[in-house]
Order: C-alpha cells, then structure tokens, then sequence
C-alpha cells in the first residue's frame, strides 16, 4: 500500500513472521513501492531502538529480523554499513565490546562482526 502524506512517500506492508527472507521481502516491497533507490557504495549508519538488556521476544527494541533485513537490503546494493547505538538504560555496558556482547544477548548475533 502507498500513501502520499505531505511531501513523503509512506509504504506499509505486511510481514506476518521475523524469517530473514520474509522481513528482506517485505522491506523490498516496501521500499519499491515508494521508489526508493538505494545510494550505491555510500556509507549507511542504521540506528536501531535498544532499550536496555531486552530480547526481541520483549517486542521493546528493534527486532534482529529488521535488522539483517535492512543490512541485507543495502550489502546488496553495495553500501557499507555501520550500526550505531545510543544504549537507553543499559547496564553496565561501557566499552564498545561490552555494548556488542550485550547486542549478541539480543539475538543479532548473525548481524555482529566482532
């Protein structure tokens, strides 16, 4: 589905389950509807929502199916990527490795390149 709101193009599409080939799909999808195309060898900085020490089965952060699938979706255009995090009430997580060891708790093991 594709809605103008204002100046923006807005896509929803429905995605029933977290499998990567599912979330790439529905991301495809969703990007194509509203034309975007992607910035070939840039540099891309995605900054998921981390709240805490949560799982994804807490549905409070940015679930790692979303994650890959956007990784996924700029890998194969060429970007290089880069994740961000401004960890929001997390615990102990002060060097860089310890703020990575507390994303491995959440599942995004797979994303991760230590």
């Amino acid at each position: 589905m594709r809605k103008k709101a204002g100046m923006a193009m807005v896509s929803v599409e429905q995605c029933n389950s977290y499998y990567p080939d599912k979330t790439h799909y529905a991301l495809q999808k969703s990007l194509q509807y509203i034309r975007f195309n992607p910035p070939r060898g840039r540099k891309v900085l995605l900054k998921p929502n981390i709240i805490g020490q949560n799982t994804p089965e807490q549905a409070t952060t940015t679930h790692p199916g979303i994650i890959d699938a956007v990784c996924r979706y700029f890998s194969k255009h060429g970007c290089s990527i880069s994740i961000g995090v401004s960890w929001a009430f997390c615990q102990g997580a002060i060097t860089l490795r310890e703020s990575a060891a507390n994303m491995l708790m959440r599942g995004m093991r797979h994303i991760l390149k230590l």
